[in-house]
This record gives C-alpha cells, sequence and structure tokens, in this order.
C-alpha cells in the first residue's frame, strides 16, 4: 500500500503554513485558524517522515519555533468552542460564563497575534540523503494507543490515540494518499475531536449550566468510539 513518499511534501507544507499564517495576521476567524492548525500539523508530520533526509537540528529548530503558535492557535479554539456550548446550552450574551469565555478568547488571540508576527520564516530546509520513516512505525504507536485505550478508556488514552490518529492520518496523506484507511480515520478523529472539546472545555470553564451538555457530549462520543474501533483491530503493515 504505502506509495513512494516525495520530499515535495515539506515544500507544499512549509507554503500552505505561510498562507495560513498570513491569512491569520490579517484575520482571527476560527476558519482561518483551524487552516493555521492543520497547516502545522501536517507540516509536522512531513518533517517527521523525512526527519533524516532534513536533519535532526532543523527538525527541532522548525517544531519549536512552531511550539507558541499552536498553543496559542489550541487556546483560541478552545474558547470558540466552549462558545459555541454556551450557547447550545441557552446562556444569553450577558451570562457570566459567556462574559468569561469572551474575556479569554480576547487575551488567546493577542498572544496568537504576536505569535504569529513573532515566528521567524520557514524556508525550505537544505536535504541530505537518507530513507525516510515507513508506515509501519506510524501503524504501530496507532494500533498499540488503540489497545490501550480499549481496554481503558479514559480521557488521557483517548486523547493519546487522537494523537496517534492524527500522525497516521497525516503520514498516510504522504505515503499512502488514495488509502481507504484514510476516511475511516477521519470519522474516528471526529469522534475523539468531540470528546476531548468536552473535556477540555469542562476544565476551562466550569459550569454547572455547562456541564448537562457536556456529560451528554461526552458520553455520545464514548459510545461511539466503541461502535466504531472494532473496525480498526485487524489492521496489520
Amino acid at each position: 500500500m504505502p506509495g513512494t513518499p516525495s520530499i515535495r511534501a515539506v515544500t507544499e507544507r512549509i507554503e500552505s503554513l505561510n498562507r495560513a499564517r498570513g491569512e491569520c495576521a490579517k484575520h482571527l476567524s476560527a476558519g482561518n485558524i483551524h487552516a493555521l492548525r492543520v497547516a502545522a500539523r501536517r507540516l509536522q508530520a512531513a518533517l517527521s517522515i523525512f526527519r533524516r533526509r532534513i536533519g535532526g537540528r532543523r527538525v527541532k529548530e522548525i517544531r519549536r519555533a512552531l511550539k507558541p503558535v499552536m498553543k496559542a492557535a489550541g487556546s483560541v479554539r478552545n474558547c470558540d468552542i466552549a462558545a459555541r456550548f454556551a450557547r447550545e446550552a441557552g446562556l444569553g450574551r450577558l451570562h457570566r460564563v459567556r462574559a468569561d469565555i469572551a474575556r479569554a478568547r480576547r487575551r488567546a488571540a493577542a498572544e496568537l497575534k504576536r505569535t504569529i508576527l513573532a515566528l521567524p520564516p520557514i524556508d525550505n530546509p537544505p536535504l541530505r540523503p537518507g530513507p525516510a520513516r515507513t508506515l509501519d512505525e506510524f501503524y504501530a504507536r496507532f494500533q498499540q494507543a488503540g489497545e490501550t485505550a480499549n481496554r481503558k478508556p479514559t480521557g488521557s488514552k483517548l486523547h493519546a490515540l487522537r494523537i496517534e490518529g492524527k500522525r497516521l492520518r497525516y503520514a498516510l496523506e504522504i505515503l499512502a494518499p488514495n488509502d481507504s484507511l484514510l476516511e475511516r480515520l477521519r470519522e474516528l478523529q471526529t469522534v475523539l475531536g468531540d470528546l476531548n472539546d468536552c473535556v477540555t472545555v469542562r476544565k476551562l470553564f466550569p459550569c454547572a449550566t455547562l456541564k448537562p451538555i457536556l456529560d451528554a457530549g461526552s458520553r455520545k462520543a464514548r459510545s461511539k468510539f466503541q461502535r466504531i474501533w472494532p473496525q480498526f483491530e485487524s489492521i496489520a503493515k
């Protein structure tokens, strides 16, 4: 199944990141922030795959530069998700929790804008001879995390599976873009993302009014995970 990896994937993902960075610098909309986060994750996947050709030091430099941007972008997104739950719970615009979320969003947005402006230019790195990572490593880590989460579906175990699922998904986009597993992974990521949203919002903005809708969302996501995970158990690469 795995195809021949192309180092062009690194160039394309750097270009995507720079475009998303420029859009966020102009307007920190939810769509622009989502595009920035996805572009950064896809670049990190390419760096991981071609680490030996790029060089470990340069890979670390790029990851270190992206870290504060990703952290700040995640904080803004968490506020946007919290605001959505608050609306679904029927909280009015003047409700204390809505006001808290709005203030937190403004602070997080200011920090994101600062980190975007401070992000040094990311150029195409010089390459050296060397092999790319194979899908086997990504499959193995995903499978191990999934088996652990299935046995003990705690929030931390499911979050770890979510991270490994993202890594496998973005690796597949480079190494096997026509793999039928990609669509199934997107479904799994949606379920685990919904669960993570509920857990994160509960921690950031504890509120008795939000608790029922967050608890219901968590139960629904866990139920979906238990239903769809068996289709991944037979993956053997």
